[in-house]
């Protein structure tokens, strides 16, 4: 049943010091923060090299971490977080252990890879548009290296479509139609 550790979840009071913490006295790799006013948090990711750490911060006072900072002043662990074949399967199943799950129990899109990956797939069949090919005597250019990349559009047009692809995911798995739920 249980699966790869995905992430362990920490709140945090000061998501930017945690953060740089992170980064500079343990040299990791951690990403922007991201908002999330669904889940009532602001998060960063900090990538290892078997799973990753999420640092969680309340958004605002209505914040569903908040009471647990208010318990833990200082931050700690929250959750952690394992992949499954079937999620409603693990709940149940949990449940019936008389295990905690956390919230109402219903599986909710999170900040995980969905976004992440659908700009790199967008953005590497946005890459080859708009290139030509460098003139083989342009000094600085080897033959058949990008003359125009027009980057700055690449990363516009990569971004664009990659929210517009999310938005359909995200109403998709949002909709009465298409549940989690066996029928």
């Amino acid at each position: 049943m249980i699966g790869r550790l995905n992430h362990v979840a920490i709140v945090v009071p000061d998501l930017a010091a945690a953060s740089e913490l992170y980064r500079r006295a343990l040299g990791a790799c951690v990403s922007a923060p991201l908002v999330l006013p669904a889940h009532g948090v602001t998060v960063v990711f900090v990538e290892l090299a078997n799973t990753r750490i999420e640092l969680l911060e309340p958004l605002d006072a209505n914040s569903p971490v908040r009471s647990f900072l208010e318990r833990h002043p200082e931050g700690g662990m929250h959750h952690l977080c394992y992949e499954v074949d079937d999620i409603i399967a693990a709940r149940d199943r949990l449940r019936a252990k008389g295990a905690r799950v956390l919230g109402d129990g219903e599986p909710k899109l999170g900040a995980h890879d969905i976004y992440f990956l659908v700009w790199w797939v967008t953005l590497f069949a946005v890459l080859p548009l708009w290139v030509t090919p460098a003139d083989p005597g342009d000094p600085g250019h080897a033959a058949g290296a990008p003359a125009r990349p027009w980057l700055l559009l690449k990363v516009a047009v990569t971004t664009a479509v990659s929210a517009v692809i999310w938005l359909v995911i995200y109403a998709l798995v949002r909709s009465p139609w298409l549940s989690f739920r066996e029928p």
